[in-house]
């Protein structure tokens, strides 16, 4: 089975990204790691200060708590 891993910067209640998880889900299985809220123009960015920390909300469904 195909592993597939979708991120986005939308956050992870998007329209976009559970649009795209649907469509997905039927090539394989589908893993999703997205940011708590909307980070646009944020690819650039460093986080030095504090860890980053990842919170799994269902089975291979992970939002990035800032």
């Amino acid at each position: 089975m195909k592993k597939i891993l979708i991120t986005n910067d939308d956050g992870f209640e998007s329209e976009g990204l559970l649009a795209l998880i649907e469509a997905l889900k039927p090539l394989g299985e589908v893993i999703v790691v997205a940011p708590t809220t909307e980070k646009s123009a944020c690819g650039h960015s460093l986080t030095l200060t504090r860890p980053l920390r990842f919170v799994e909300l269902s089975s291979n469904f992970y939002k990035l708590d800032d």
